[in-house]
């Protein structure tokens, strides 16, 4: 994907790669061209990175992208050392910051994606997506107070973002305030009905106040909307949806 706007994953949001410098090869443009077939995309990204006298921005960019990619499959090792190397490569950016951020959380490195999110709110303090990615992270430490404020500052500096929105809802979720979870979740599918997210976070939601058949039929539509998701894949193959 490339960062082009708002996050995709709500922390997704930040899953995207910075737009190209210079003109490219064929590999180099397909490797973000078919980022919807991610085998294929990720041969395309190494032999664009292959490519003698690549200027530094170009390769920062194709390491980012594949690294998106690698996270999208679940690789969120390789994930991780593609966005290292796209920073060593390109210097600080907010959105590989973000993007390796998504990879550690994903893979339990809570601590280090935390100092790479504020890593990325200091270098941009009104960068919604930094502050939507620290909301869930905070989510899933257990620190829910933190994530609501978090959260809360997305949506003063990007009002009406469904993403911010469904993640506000998984950090209620995680606080156990179940109503205001729900309409959160039910917000943020009115906003963006297209949008994975807002179906799998209002799957959790209903599944905590045991509406399971409600919960299954959203779970299902995540499914629809984002098949090769990996937190999609992840909460359905644990359900027993896939």
């Amino acid at each position: 994907m490339i960062r082009t706007g708002p996050a995709i994953l709500i922390f997704l949001a930040a899953l995207l790669a910075p737009l190209p410098a210079f003109a490219w090869s064929d590999d180099a443009e397909r490797c973000f061209a078919v980022s919807y077939d991610a085998p294929l995309a990720l041969g395309y990204c190494n032999r664009a990175l292959e490519e003698p006298g690549l200027p530094d921005a170009d390769r920062a960019a194709i390491l980012n992208n594949r690294g998106v990619t690698h996270t999208s499959l679940g690789q969120f090792d390789d994930a991780a050392r593609d966005f290292t190397a796209a920073l060593d490569a390109g210097g600080p950016d907010v959105g590989t910051l973000n993007n390796r951020a998504i990879a550690l959380g994903w893979n339990g490195d809570h601590e280090a994606a935390l100092a790479d999110l504020e890593a990325a709110i200091d270098l941009d303090p009104r960068d919604s997506i930094s502050f939507n990615n620290r909301c869930w992270l905070y989510a899933e430490m257990g620190r829910a107070e933190e994530a609501l404020a978090d959260c809360d500052e997305a949506l003063r500096l990007r009002p009406r973002d469904a993403i911010a929105i469904a993640s506000r809802s998984y950090a209620l979720l995680k606080a156990e305030r179940l109503d205001e979870a729900l309409a959160d979740a039910d917000r943020a599918a009115d906003l963006a009905p297209g949008f994975w997210q807002s179906w799998l976070y209002r799957a959790y939601v209903l599944e905590a106040r045991g509406e399971t058949a409600k919960a299954k039929t959203d779970f299902l539509k995540a499914r629809a909307y984002g098949p090769k998701e990996w937190e999609v894949r992840r909460a359905l193959e644990k359900r027993g949806l896939l």
